[in-house]
């Protein structure tokens, strides 16, 4: 995914660090040096268990047009994992709209998956009262949006008998069934993919953070967490595993029908994590969307409208929508 003409300029990829709000948080800024107001840079967060590899499928295809900031979030990957008992999404959001603005990016689109959606959403809403750096648009992927029933991997967590299991498990072990759970394709779950994840758990630390992420992980007022989704104004797109188990493809049309003007793509036979199992759609996906945001523009008639399937709600006029 790039542009034509000569060879452009890109950032050096060299992980970094900056401490915000007491924390060590480490992120790693590549791509397209030329980020400016015509062509925003991109933020990816990631989920809940994972680290900023989950983004490594299809960096190579953002990354040739765009400036990519890859986060790892407080207490997953290599930032800091204190014991200070401040994990909730509300933590996560100030550390991000801190850091897009210490970054000196003049124009950004905020991509989160899973709990990184839910992350990016409330961080688009923080940039916006605090007048930061421009938010270009929205990208959801299988995003964490409305209540629901916890995925089992976070619930092992919330009990102290079940936190216990999790620790004498061994990490690689864990790691391959809740991959092999979130994946309709299970050849893509290659040890490789395994190790990611499994490195992660290993880190001092790591059994903490997760656990204090998972009891702080519900908002304390699910109404007023979610009153944010229907004042987005800027173009969101939504992508969706049509066959998650995490995180159910109803709210994918919620957020679809409460985003005005936002466009959705349903990726068939694919899980919770599209961007790893199927990154080359997630890719096709993406292009004409960030092409449509460096200059000013409409999100009617993005996509391909094919309507709605059975029982789900009807698309606000003008939005666009489509499987893939």
């Amino acid at each position: 995914m790039g542009e034509g003409g000569g060879a452009a300029r890109h950032h050096a990829s060299k992980p970094s660090s900056l401490r915000i709000r007491g924390v060590d948080i480490s992120y790693e800024l590549t791509g397209a040096a030329e980020a400016d107001s015509a062509r925003p840079a991109l933020v990816l967060i990631h989920g809940f268990g994972a680290a900023r590899h989950t983004w490594n499928d299809v960096l190579p295809g953002l990354e040739s047009g765009h400036a990519v900031l890859r986060i790892d979030l407080k207490g997953f990957g290599a930032s800091g994992k204190p014991r200070d008992g401040r994990y909730s999404i509300d933590e996560h959001a100030e550390i991000l709209t801190e850091l897009v603005i210490r970054a000196s990016l003049p124009r950004v689109v905020l991509v989160g998956h899973s709990y990184g959606g839910a992350v990016a959403i409330l961080t688009w809403h923080k940039l916006r009262e605090r007048q930061g750096p421009r938010v270009a648009g929205l990208v959801l992927v299988d995003a964490a949006s409305y209540q629901q029933r916890l995925p089992f991997y976070i619930t092992l967590y919330r009990s102290a008998v079940t936190r216990l299991a999790v620790r004498v498990t061994p990490p690689s072990w864990r790691a391959r069934f809740v991959l092999e759970h979130l994946f309709v394709d299970r050849s893509r779950v290659n040890s490789e993919r395994v190790e990611r994840y499994a490195s992660g758990m290993r880190m001092p630390g790591a059994d903490y953070a997760s656990a204090t992420v998972a009891a702080q992980i519900l908002p304390a007022d699910f109404a007023e967490a979610t009153r944010i989704i229907p004042t987005i104004d800027v173009p969101t797109q939504i992508i969706w595993g049509e066959r998650d188990r995490a995180v159910p493809v109803e709210f994918a049309w919620r957020l679809h029908r409460e985003i005005r003007g936002s466009a959705i793509a349903l990726i068939p036979e694919v899980g919770h994590m599209p961007h790893e199992e199927r990154p080359q759609q997630v890719l096709a996906v993406l292009e004409p969307f960030l092409a449509t945001l460096t200059a000013p523009a409409r999100m009617d008639g993005l996509g391909v409208t094919l309507g709605a399937p059975d029982g789900a709600p009807t698309p606000l006029a003008g939005a666009s929508h489509g499987y893939l």
